[in-house]
């Protein structure tokens, strides 16, 4: 994901860190482990100021975008969630 003055979100994999990169500079904001075998999907949310990420676990977390603190979780499925989707 990168962040500051571009938002995305995409795909991530086996690897459980998300991590927030400034587009300008490269600089690496914040890192967000935390998914039991793999991080399949992460996309921004409110505004840019919350990343929202889904795993191989079944869970859906909410993290801070700036500091990559954990908000909230939640079990979502009993299986793989291979994709989020935001709305406004």
């Amino acid at each position: 994901l990168v962040g500051r003055d571009k938002a995305g979100g995409g795909g991530i994999g086996k690897d459980a860190t998300v991590s927030v990169w400034d587009a300008k500079t490269g600089e690496r904001l914040a890192e967000m482990p935390g998914h039991a075998d793999g991080t399949y999907a992460a996309v921004f949310a409110g505004g840019g100021r919350r990343v929202l990420t889904a795993g191989a676990d079944g869970a859906i977390r909410e993290w801070d975008a700036a500091t990559g603190a954990a908000v909230r979780q939640v079990k979502a499925h009993a299986g793989v969630v291979y994709g989020l989707a935001t709305a406004g």
